[in-house]
């Protein structure tokens, strides 16, 4: 999943303004800065800082049929 998508996800805020967090240098993964459109998986997604405080992870999807 795309770096912004996965944090618009997680509630950091839109897609558009995840955008400009990442491109102002302000998203990092594992000590480095991450680039837009950058793919990251649900382990990494736990790593990812903004702002210097980690995001959290990605909640289970629950189906109910």
């Amino acid at each position: 999943m795309r770096i912004q998508k996965a944090l618009a996800h997680l509630g950091v805020g839109s897609r558009r303004y995840c955008e400009k967090l990442v491109s102002d240098g302000r998203v990092i993964l594992d000590g480095e800065p991450v680039l837009i459109g950058q793919s990251v998986s649900a382990e990494e997604i736990a790593r990812v800082r903004v702002d210097g405080s980690l995001v959290g992870t990605m909640p289970e999807k629950k189906y109910v049929l």
